[in-house]
């Protein structure tokens, strides 16, 4: 690993220690969309940029955060907001996507596929709830552990 390299993986990790204390909260305000749906799609950002060579700490511990937020999706089970939530998690998921983009070229420099990916998921969640067991083996999937 070449000394360029280190440094724009420490400036990565410092972006993403920043995010996580605080900047998603704020991110989520400015696009309107709920934390859990920045939460998604930043992992979705991050797990295109481990797949492109960034490092794997960072991915692997947004991971793990993840497992959390898979079980609050489960848990909604079919509870009259649920349709509600997911027009709401679906409406700011766009704008979420182009404030990480300004805020966060490292991360989301090379993420194109994940970014579809997440605009993908929100329809799927808004388009029936049959989907929902799709999009959620999508995510235990990226995580290795898909169950079936």
């Amino acid at each position: 690993m070449t000394r360029d390299s280190r440094n724009v993986n420490n400036d990565l990790k410092i972006r993403v220690s920043r995010t996580l204390k605080g900047d998603v909260g704020a991110i989520a305000k400015a696009s309107g969309c709920s934390v859990n749906a920045c939460v998604e799609t930043l992992l979705l950002l991050l797990k295109s940029a481990y797949e492109q060579g960034e490092d794997a700490k960072i991915v692997h511990r947004m991971l793990e955060l993840k497992s959390a937020k898979v079980m609050q999706v489960e848990n909604l089970g079919a509870k009259p907001e649920r349709a509600e939530l997911h027009l709401k998690l679906s409406s700011g998921a766009l704008s979420f996507v182009s404030l990480l983009k300004e805020r966060y070229p490292a991360v989301c420099g090379c993420a194109t596929e994940a970014i579809d990916l997440s605009q993908r998921y929100w329809q799927a969640l808004c388009a029936d709830d049959r989907h929902l067991s799709y999009v959620v083996a999508r995510v235990r999937g990226m995580r290795g552990d898909a169950r079936r």
